[in-house]
């Protein structure tokens, strides 16, 4: 053989093992989204995206030192991110996305087209501030209650829920992942970055009301049928969640001449919020609860069931054509098996639940 030949057999024999290592990463990708997306038997996608790139690393298509390298880089960032959705959820079990389901009841009246408007700022802000997942996650189920109390069409706001968790994620580095990637690799500071973004944001959200009203023109037109509905007891607003959130994006705005990480922020406003909770016993984490209330795909924290909660049941209490009680759905103040306690409407104090007579459904009594 000549040495051209060698050496063209060689790259051939390099570049099958390329296709390898390329097929079997993106083996590894495609079944951690399908993982993520079908939960078989609940395994989390994390544990099959850890196996997939161990199974990388020792196959030799990613050597060692190349994969802590990659660690120490990833791993500030992915700790801003966890630290965002740690403070998001405990806003949320402090009740800021019931206060502000509240405020969107009393504040639309009759107005479909005004609830709107109000979702879509709220949506903006809660994007912008605490990132998409919360926005999608914590905000869309008070929506949805929202829309209920009031009768009116879900669509037209879900939608906007749905949609500003995309396209209101340009303003701040935590407001999306990818921005956080963005950050790091253009060396942008934090104020930089949003005064870059800001008109762009603001564009964004411009297009989206247009389309929405345009798309859901019928479903606007009809008025709201209970226009009282958010006149009932209202869900206090969590004045410290509020003080931590403001303390830390101002923090985010001072950390680069400080030379203090993004990350290390982000952690402070984490405790800040989880601290206290888990003092008054309003949170805790997943394992202090087993499985019954932690349901797959909410965060690592639940909330206490209260006394009259039960968290576990020996089976459904219902059967046929029956559907189940709202009290058995998963929400922020029960456990995911109670059959005494309702979720709470916006504005609104929780609702008892009792079984179902002869040929009755269950409901709030």
């Amino acid at each position: 053989m000549t040495p051209g030949g060698a050496r063209g057999h060689g790259l051939r024999v390099h570049d099958g093992l390329v296709s390898t290592h390329l097929a079997l990463a993106l083996a590894a990708l495609a079944a951690t989204m399908a993982c993520a997306v079908l939960r078989p038997r609940g395994i989390p996608e994390a544990a099959v995206a850890v196996a997939g790139a161990a199974l990388v690393v020792v196959t030799g298509g990613l050597g060692p030192s190349a994969a802590l390298d990659e660690a120490r880089e990833l791993g500030p960032t992915l700790a801003f991110l966890a630290a965002i959705l740690v403070m998001g959820a405990m806003a949320e079990r402090d009740g800021l996305f019931r206060a502000a389901g509240g405020l969107l009841a009393r504040r639309a009246g009759r107005s479909p087209t005004r609830l709107l408007g109000l979702v879509v700022v709220v949506a903006s802000l809660v994007t912008a501030v605490l990132s998409l997942d919360a926005t999608v996650v914590l905000l869309t189920p008070v929506v949805v209650a929202t829309t209920a109390a009031l009768a009116v069409a879900p669509r037209p706001h879900t939608h906007a829920c749905v949609h500003l968790a995309n396209s209101a994620s340009l303003l701040l580095p935590v407001s999306n992942l990818s921005n956080l990637l963005a950050l790091r690799a253009s060396g942008l500071s934090f104020p930089r970055f949003a005064a870059l973004m800001a008109l762009p944001w603001m564009a964004a959200i411009a297009v989206e009301w247009v389309g929405l009203r345009r798309l859901f023109a019928r479903d606007l037109a009809a008025p709201a049928v209970d226009a009282h509905a958010g006149d009932g007891a209202r869900a206090p607003v969590p004045r410290f969640a509020l003080l931590v959130i403001a303390l830390t994006l101002a923090g985010f705005l001072v950390e680069g001449p400080l030379g203090i990480d993004p990350a290390v922020v982000a952690a402070a406003g984490a405790l800040a919020l989880a601290v206290p909770a888990l003092r008054r016993g309003r949170a805790r984490p997943c394992w202090a609860w087993g499985s019954s209330c932690a349901p797959p795909g909410r965060p690592a924290w639940t909330t206490p069931s209260p006394p009259s909660c039960r968290p576990e049941a020996p089976s459904p209490p219902w059967s046929g054509s029956r559907r189940p009680p709202p009290c058995w759905r998963t929400s922020s103040t029960t456990c995911r098996r109670s059959s005494s306690c309702c979720p709470p409407s916006p504005g609104r104090a929780p609702a008892p639940c009792s079984p179902p007579s002869s040929g009755s459904t269950w409901g709030p009594t």
